[in-house]
């Protein structure tokens, strides 16, 4: 199941909102996973809120790109995810997303 994607107004709500959102599916996906959207202006909301997706039990994160500059964007996102413990898998596949953006 996905969650505060790539449409709808999650761009307007405010953090409390998309953690309610977050809590509130996964608690009726009954045992589905969640894909969680994490896209917003800075980085920094970003990571936070895909530290609460992780942390809620979320199966996996979506980045929408919102920023104009989505190359530098994203590669901050990677440099600072790819660093993380438990990155191997993120990492393996580094390059090709890399690829895929070129």
């Amino acid at each position: 199941m996905g969650i505060l994607g790539s449409t709808g107004s999650y761009a307007y709500l405010e953090k409390a909102e998309r953690k309610r959102v977050l809590r509130q599916a996964l608690a009726h996906a009954g045992g589905v996973p969640v894909i969680v959207g994490v896209g917003a202006l800075r980085t920094r909301d970003v990571l936070e809120m895909a530290r609460d997706a992780e942390d809620a039990g979320a199966a996996g994160l979506l980045l929408a790109l919102v920023e104009v500059a989505m190359f530098d964007y994203l590669g901050r996102i990677v440099d600072m995810v790819a660093e993380q413990p438990g990155a191997d898998f993120f990492t393996r596949h580094a390059n090709e997303l890399g690829w895929m953006l070129a």
